[in-house]
């Protein structure tokens, strides 16, 4: 298995150059972790549609990957622009029609 992680944090002697998130996150102070054994089913802004529960049919997009293989979530964002964060066997490939 083939790992990659990485961490990067301000000096602490220079404050944050970049402003908070709206999610109150310092773009700043990021940690990552892939492991290439883990690899996601759907990646960031593919389309998705919600096969089963309180979401089912809606359509929406990838915009965070969560947890490990085994207890992979997505959060998909819907049209709407709310989100909310969905187990990856509940969602399925979305391509239009057209």
């Amino acid at each position: 298995m083939y790992s990659l992680a990485v961490s990067m944090l301000p000096n602490e002697a220079s404050p944050p150059t970049s402003p908070p998130r709206p999610d109150g996150i310092l773009p700043d102070l990021v940690s990552y972790h892939l492991s290439m054994s883990e690899q996601p089913k759907f990646d960031y802004a593919q389309a998705v549609q919600v096969t089963t529960g309180g979401h089912q049919g809606c359509l929406g997009a990838i915009v965070g990957i969560n947890g490990p293989d085994s207890a992979r979530t997505y959060t998909v964002e819907f049209g709407d622009g709310s989100d909310s964060e969905i187990a990856e066997r509940l969602l399925s490939r979305y391509e239009s029609a057209g």
